[in-house]
C-alpha cells in the first residue's frame, strides 16, 4: 500500500502519460495543439504539485513540440517560459538536467523571422538556468 500520495503520483502519471501519447501519436496539428494547450492549463493550476515522473514526461512533450511545426513551437515554448519561471525550483538533478535539454532544443530553432524571438528568448533561458544551478549547489553534481 502506497497510501493516498502514491494513488496521486500514479493518476498524474496516468493523465500526463494519456497527454504524450495523445501528442506522439497523432498526425493532426488541432490534436497536438490542443495536448500543448492542455499542457499549459496543467502546470498554470496544478504545476507546484506535479511530482517528478509526471515532470519527466511533460518535458517529454515539449522536446518534442520543438521539433514541430510554427505553432507547435509557440505553444510548446510557452510552458518552457512558465516552468522556468515558476517551477523548476521543484526539480530534482535529472529534471533540471532534462529541462536545459529541452531549452536548449528550442535555442536552436532555424532562425526564420518567425522563430528569432524564440531563439532568443530560449538562450536568455538558458543562462536563467545556468545562474539558478550555480546558486544550488546540489542542482548539478560534478562528474569529475
Amino acid at each position: 500500500d502506497g497510501g493516498p500520495d502514491k494513488g496521486r503520483v500514479d493518476l498524474q502519471e496516468r493523465i500526463v502519460g494519456i497527454l504524450e501519447t495523445i501528442y506522439t501519436k497523432t498526425e493532426h496539428v488541432d490534436v497536438k495543439m490542443t495536448t500543448l494547450n492542455c499542457i499549459y492549463n496543467l502546470l498554470q493550476h496544478y504545476g507546484q504539485g506535479l511530482d517528478a515522473s509526471a515532470w519527466r514526461i511533460v518535458l517529454s512533450v515539449l522536446h518534442a513540440a520543438a521539433l514541430g511545426n510554427k505553432s507547435e513551437i509557440t505553444s510548446g515554448f510557452r510552458s518552457v517560459q512558465a516552468i522556468c519561471s515558476d517551477f523548476m525550483n521543484q526539480f530534482d538533478q535529472d529534471r533540471l538536467h532534462q529541462l536545459i535539454t529541452v531549452v536548449g532544443c528550442y535555442s536552436k530553432q532555424p532562425t526564420l523571422e518567425d522563430k528569432v524571438n524564440i531563439n532568443l528568448s530560449a538562450v536568455q533561458l538558458l543562462w536563467s538556468l545556468t545562474d539558478y544551478c550555480s546558486t544550488q549547489p546540489d542542482a548539478v553534481e560534478s562528474s569529475h
